[in-house]
């Protein structure tokens, strides 16, 4: 980290694809990583929304001893006693109600709502426009699509995948794939 507010190098952490940049910036593996950057000189953001692969990434940074940056755009509304947790990403125009809880490593896009009293657990991934009413609980590793609005009082097991512009009306077991208006299996 460099000045106030300002970073000495942006730099992305890539095993899979091949090649030396990604958007304009320097792109290397994990090892070339970790024996190039001291890591009490590096704040992390796992930036990949896939909740299983973003799950790994975490656990394997922090148990290498990373820290993992949380960022909050200044254009979202936290409410009052809202515990947002370390490694979380939250976009621009997200409102989260009072007393909501988000857990470790999740991403909440741009324009989603969060009601009050929400419980969102680790490495879950809430997309654009999405809604989630008040009292929900979200499982570990879920993944809530674009638009998809979720009743107030359910839950959503861990590891389960609420489709596109759904409508989930029902508590949702683990493991599962949800579709539709209202949504179903």
């Amino acid at each position: 980290e460099g000045k106030e507010g300002c970073w000495d190098d942006i730099v992305f952490i890539d095993d899979v694809y091949v090649g030396e940049t990604a958007y304009g910036l320097k792109k290397v593996t994990y090892d070339v990583f970790k024996n190039k950057y001291s890591k009490e000189d590096v704040r992390i953001i796992v930036a990949t929304g896939e909740p299983m692969y973003r799950s790994r990434l975490f656990n394997t940074l922090e148990r290498d001893g990373y820290k993992m940056e949380t960022y909050i755009s200044d254009k979202t509304f936290v409410g009052k006693d809202a515990t947002i947790h370390e490694g979380t990403v939250v976009f621009p125009n997200v409102y989260i109600g009072n007393d909501a809880v988000i857990y470790n490593n999740c991403i909440v896009h741009a324009n989603a709502k969060i009601e009050a009293d929400c419980i969102i657990r680790s490495s879950t991934f809430v997309s654009l426009g999405a809604f989630v009413g008040a009292s929900t609980v979200l499982g570990n590793r879920v993944f809530i699509g674009p638009n998809a609005s979720l009743f107030d009082h359910i839950s959503v097991g861990d590891d389960s995948m609420i489709g596109m512009g759904s409508v989930v009306l029902e508590s949702v077991s683990e493991s599962k794939v949800l579709v539709g208006n209202p949504a179903k299996c």
